[in-house]
């Protein structure tokens, strides 16, 4: 489950909980919370920090640092005011 919130135009706060499960090892639930900062046009620098908050006491994740850039093709997508990108349909 993961849900999202424009802080800024440029700026979105994300929040993520799932669960993750091998054989028959108790279900490990992690919860992360994270951001999406549009730097330009075409860039924008994804970021998340979570923990394990319930599985095998053992082999619980105690920290997850997830760091990235994502880059869109140029003319491929568009940027409104909102950070959502928009495709845009083009013929070839």
């Amino acid at each position: 489950m993961s849900t999202e919130a424009e802080l800024h135009p440029r700026f979105e706060l994300l929040g993520e909980v799932h669960g993750d499960r091998s054989g028959t090892a108790p279900t490990e639930l992690i919860v992360n919370i994270g951001g999406r900062q549009q730097i330009t046009r075409q860039i924008t620098l994804l970021f998340a920090v979570g923990r394990s908050v319930h599985g095998a006491s053992g082999e619980r994740l105690q920290l997850r640092l997830d760091v990235g850039l994502q880059f869109n093709l140029p003319r491929r997508y568009t940027f409104d005011h909102s950070t959502h990108p928009r495709q845009v349909a083009r013929r070839l």
